[in-house]
């Protein structure tokens, strides 16, 4: 039997940071973070930034991640 060093079919990967962050309800930080994410995502705004606006996502998982933390639907 030959040895296979090639997939068949392609394969497919997700970006884990596609799509808009949904804030916790009720939650100031959470709040905070989406507003300054989509600042970071504003191309007219001073604090437009698409680096930042990645660094934002995860810091707003981050926080819903922590012990006590409502979680948000993702």
């Amino acid at each position: 039997m030959a040895l296979e060093t090639t997939l068949r079919d392609p394969i497919q990967l997700t970006d884990p940071l596609s799509g808009d962050p949904e804030p916790t309800p009720g939650c100031d930080v959470c709040a905070a973070l989406v507003k300054q994410w989509k600042s970071a995502r504003n191309a007219k705004s001073l604090e437009y930034g698409l680096s930042r606006a990645s660094d934002l996502i995860v810091e707003l998982r981050r926080h819903q991640d922590t012990p006590g933390q409502k979680k948000a639907r993702r």
